[in-house]
């Protein structure tokens, strides 16, 4: 042992380096700590060692050591540093410095187009849209024809409202995307705005490249339901409806979502044990978690717009954040959850918060949340909920009508018997919460947001609790982003047009009618 030292203290910094990497790969962390620590001491200013040692500990969750080693490194400029810390602070929750990190990466080492459309990717990510829309844009002056950068800078644009801008980078996209990204730059340009009659190009762009022969399924029911979507618009609901059927058949063919495996669920659910709630904690208590849940295509997009406009409360959109601990604590012992769930929430309340301007609440729009409301009153004792309901029928019709991106998690969509199967599980499981759980719940209905919002939204305030704000006060801007696909209809006025739809497509769809009430969902 003491010759291999001997040896270690002597050897050339690559092997040393070598011999770490394979002890970690080995599964032998401490000794590969042990070891690139010993030789700091020799060699303290030695770049790649510290960031070895750095990255090694990041990796290993341990942030603040290696953000002590990262730091020094990435202000000098060193790209592999920039990289790495960038990913421990989106990590650590900390998504402004992160992105930051990450554009000061680009303006050092922008490398090629396709690791510029990650590192900018990483910038959406870090919830930093209009960062991201403006590296875009850089980055296209040496890029222009690179249509998944125009894609990404539509996306962008979208997501901060800008839709003509979303619209002319998607189309410049289209010019020059390959027959795979063609799909779904359609579908995002029909999202971008209202069509308002036949004559538009877009169309006859969607009958086009529906005309295209052997389309693989996915392809197909894309552009479906960007043609059902424009016709909709336009009023000529027949054309939706069978673009609307097929593309729904298509895309359920390739779903593996089974009623029988929800209801299963669902029904182990309401027999579990309800968990004891921990106390306060510091970085918990000082702030306000909201979270809305309910249906998707239930107004939960519109509320988080008009609840962001307040200046005491952030809008951290659709975040996987709960989900996420929820597999984690899964995968552990059921006898160290207990004490798992600490860390847990403030892991939560740090990506809750992040690292912005301050405020007393801190929104959660993501709707499946409702199958955690238990985790959540044990991270969060003073978290509020707000439970959007609207017209079963308009639901279905809306969700039914939807394209979504995660599939997965939405794999009900696609048929009216599986929507009415999941609504009716959201049903018994909001109503298990309520029963068993101290959390307070606001019930908001769409249809009286809808016809009176003011009013609607000052009941909603009083439950949670925001502060009355002066007129003088700047609270009329929107949201500074919306991911989801309600980007569009979020930012326009308040209209009744969606009340009340499903009227519309009775005859097409009788099992519309047939499996869902005229009622609340």
């Amino acid at each position: 042992m003491r010759t291999l030292r001997r040896e270690l203290a002597i050897a050339p910094l690559p092997q040393i380096l070598q011999i770490a990497a394979a002890l970690e790969q080995g599964g032998d962390h401490e000794s590969a700590i042990a070891l690139l620590e010993s030789r700091m001491i020799e060699l303290p200013d030695a770049a790649e060692l510290r960031f070895t040692l750095g990255d090694l500990l990041r990796r290993l969750g341990q942030p603040q050591r290696a953000e002590t080693l990262l730091g020094p490194l990435a202000l000098a400029g060193d790209s592999n540093a920039q990289h790495s810390l960038a990913l421990l602070l989106q990590a650590e929750g900390r998504l402004v410095e992160a992105s930051r990190m990450m554009a000061a990466l680009i303006e050092h080492d922008p490398g090629d187009a396709q690791l510029l459309l990650a590192r900018i990717t990483f910038v959406e990510q870090c919830q930093q849209p209009q960062l991201g829309y403006l590296l875009c844009e850089a980055a296209l002056t040496q890029h222009q024809r690179d249509s998944a950068l125009h894609g990404l800078a539509g996306r962008l644009a979208a997501s901060v409202g800008d839709f003509a801008a979303a619209r002319n980078h998607y189309l410049q996209a289209l010019s020059s995307a390959d027959d795979d990204a063609v799909p779904s730059l359609l579908h995002a340009l029909s999202a971008a705005q209202r069509y308002a009659n036949a004559a538009h190009p877009d169309l006859l762009r969607f009958r086009e490249f529906l005309a295209r022969p052997n389309l693989a399924p996915s392809a197909r029911a894309s552009g479906l339901f960007a043609l059902a979507k424009a016709n909709d618009d336009i009023g000529d609901f027949d054309v939706a409806a069978a673009a609307f059927r097929e593309g729904n058949s298509l895309v359920r063919a390739s779903i593996e979502w089974r009623r029988e495996s929800w209801r299963s669920y669902v029904s182990q659910r309401l027999q579990e044990p309800i968990q004891p709630r921990q106390s306060e904690s510091e970085g918990t208590a000082a702030f306000v978690p909201v979270f809305i849940v309910g249906l998707p295509r239930s107004g939960t997009t519109l509320i988080a717009d008009r609840l962001s406009r307040h200046p005491q409360l952030r809008n951290r959109d659709e975040l996987n954040l709960i989900p996420f601990i929820s597999k984690r604590l899964a995968e552990v012992p059921a006898s160290a959850r207990a004490q798992l769930i600490p860390r847990m929430s403030l892991f939560a309340a740090a990506h809750l918060r992040q690292d912005d301007a301050p405020a007393s609440f801190y929104l959660d729009k993501n709707p499946l949340n409702f199958l955690h409301l238990d985790l959540i009153a044990q991270l969060f004792p003073n978290a509020r909920v707000i439970y959007c309901r609207r017209n079963a029928r308009d639901t279905a019709l809306s969700i039914w009508q939807q394209y979504f991106a995660r599939g997965n998690d939405n794999g009900y969509a696609y048929a009216f018997a599986d929507i009415q199967a999941f609504s009716e599980g959201c049903s018994q499981l909001m109503a298990h919460w309520r029963r068993r759980l101290n959390l307070p719940i606001f019930e908001l209905r769409y249809e009286e947001m809808i016809a009176n919002p003011e009013q609607t939204l000052g009941k909603l305030n009083e439950f949670l609790g925001l502060p009355t704000v002066a007129r003088s006060m700047p609270v009329t801007a929107p949201a500074s982003f919306i991911s989801t696909s309600s980007a569009w209809q979020a930012r326009q006025a308040i209209y009744s047009r969606s009340v009340g739809r499903w009227r519309r497509y009775a005859d097409h769809f009788p099992e519309l009618v047939s499996l869902f009430s005229d009622e609340v969902a």
